[in-house]
């Protein structure tokens, strides 16, 4: 997945070339709004950043910290293991590493 970073009203510089600016403005998301990033994995949206020509619009979504992620992902995988076997995961292993990375990162 391509990764873009959009700045309001400032010069984007890519390699070698020279991009025009682009105005923004933020609207607010109304509630329960989620957007899918993955397959079957979606985030709630905060606002979205639109373009003042209404010809862009990207989602602005609420982030979880590392710690709460990775708990999400234990969750996922205790409660639907066969959703990651299917993809040839090996979800034992990687449940023990998500225990691990989560009793040395839990927060005081």
């Amino acid at each position: 997945m391509k990764q873009v970073q959009i700045i309001d009203k400032r010069e984007i510089d890519y390699p070698g070339k020279l991009q025009d600016t682009i105005s923004t403005r933020f609207l607010p998301a109304p509630d329960g709004t989620t957007a899918e990033i993955y397959p079957g994995i979606s985030l709630p949206v905060k606002a979205f950043l639109v373009s003042d020509d209404n010809q862009f619009e990207a989602p602005v979504f609420e982030m979880q910290s590392d710690y709460e992620w990775q708990v999400s992902c234990l969750n996922d995988r205790l409660k639907s293991p066969e959703k990651y076997r299917e993809s040839g995961e090996d979800v034992e292993a990687v449940i023990a590493k998500l225990r691990k990375w989560l009793q040395e990162h839990t927060p005081n």
